[in-house]
């Protein structure tokens, strides 16, 4: 699963370089991927419930879409 969205998140920094967005899809994209690493590392100490694989397995994706076509678009109309 983290090497799933490691590999997304190294093709979603390459994709946002032309239009010179890398490094504000990079640092969310990381945050996420950090905050997926702790919940991975706790998940394996104590199995519970895949919930929390759940709701980051979403935030990801949300946050891959808006970092790669909505942010970029609003921040270039506004700055």
């Amino acid at each position: 699963w983290l090497l799933a969205l490691g590999v997304t998140g190294v093709a979603a920094v390459v994709a946002a370089s032309p239009i010179g967005f890398a490094g504000p899809v990079a640092s969310v994209l990381g945050a996420v991927l950090l905050a997926s690493g702790f919940v991975g590392v706790r998940f394996l100490r104590r199995p519970r419930s895949g919930k929390a694989f759940e709701m980051l397995a979403g935030v990801w994706t949300l946050g891959l879409y808006l970092m790669l076509g909505v942010v970029p678009l609003v921040w270039k109309m506004f700055l």
